[in-house]
């Protein structure tokens, strides 16, 4: 299982604000939306890119992310697709919360 990046910590603290939450949401990342994905095995730079989605569509709410995380269970590519990251695999590089 993937370690969650100091990146997508970073993003962690930036869209969530409280530290409880923040425990949460790592703790979401790490077991449900990482290296077991459907056909992401353990690429680092693809987990990031997917973490960081969905956290951008959660928008810092528990109950967002949690869809997100859904969805990106579903198939990630859509996941991507809702937070704009689908074309350029670096552009969650860009955004910032």
């Amino acid at each position: 299982m993937c370690q969650i990046s100091g990146f997508i910590r970073g993003l962690v603290q930036k869209v969530f604000a409280n530290t409880a939450e923040q425990s949460i949401v790592i703790e979401n990342l790490t077991d449900r939306c990482s290296d077991q994905l459907p056909f992401v095995d353990e690429d680092s730079k693809l987990v990031d890119r997917i973490q960081a989605a969905v956290l951008k569509t959660s928008g810092g709410d528990l109950a967002k992310l949690e869809e997100a995380i859904e969805e990106a269970n579903e198939d990630w590519r859509d996941a991507l697709e809702s937070a704009g990251f689908a074309n350029d695999p670096k552009a969650h590089f860009g955004w910032h919360p």
